[in-house]
């Protein structure tokens, strides 16, 4: 007697899915780029390479750390802007417009 396995069903098995699905997350998906098109449109470690030269994104080097965000910049453009856009809309405008 011999045993006979078979699988059951096809495994398309992408061991790349988990972490390109999070680099998608981030992509304009509405840019014209070729490069950004592709990857959006073919998820794969080579389209990501692409786009990431496209873009100008590189990894890390080995014992690179990023670099440090500005959290009060970004707090004080951001509260400007919202000022700005308050004052903007509270306008009282004479004439005819």
């Amino acid at each position: 007697m011999h045993r006979i396995f078979s699988p059951l069903g096809a495994c398309a098995f992408n061991q790349d899915a988990a972490w390109i699905r999070t680099v998608l997350e981030v992509v304009a998906k509405d840019s014209n780029k070729p490069a950004t098109r592709e990857f959006v449109k073919n998820p794969t470690r080579e389209n990501m390479q692409r786009w990431m030269r496209a873009e100008g994104i590189r990894h890390l080097e080995n014992g690179e750390k990023p670099a440090k965000f500005d959290y009060e910049a970004d707090h004080r453009r951001r509260t400007e802007y919202a000022e700005r856009r308050h004052y903007e809309r509270r306008a009282i405008r004479v004439g005819g417009r």
